[in-house]
């Protein structure tokens, strides 16, 4: 579990050092803004098969339990948020869901 949680958090971290200057060049633009978010939304689709993975594989005897539906829930909520983003950019304000953020059981 401890492996499929590092494994999340390695590729979250190399998505966002992927937006950080001066790796995609000086000049942001919108272009090249959707291109960063579309592979995002590609690396938080295949998080999403690890995530299946752990599931799988998690210890049923353990104390502390990993809460996996959250964790896909609150993927799936930031997925959905990218993807509506690339579709069409929307100016006006709008509700944002919360994240359960809660992945101990």
């Amino acid at each position: 579990m401890k492996n499929i949680l590092f494994l999340v958090i390695a590729l979250l971290s190399s998505a966002s050092i992927a937006h950080t200057e001066g790796i995609y060049g000086e000049t942001r633009d919108y272009h090249n803004e959707k291109e960063i978010l579309a592979r995002i939304d590609f690396e938080l689709h295949a998080i999403e098969k690890l995530i299946r993975e752990g599931k799988k594989r998690r210890n049923a005897g353990s104390r502390v339990k990993f809460n996996y539906p959250n964790l896909s829930h609150d993927l799936n909520v930031i997925r959905h948020g990218i993807q509506q983003y690339l579709k069409k950019p929307n100016r006006e304000p709008r509700k944002i869901k919360p994240l359960r953020g809660d992945y101990i059981r």
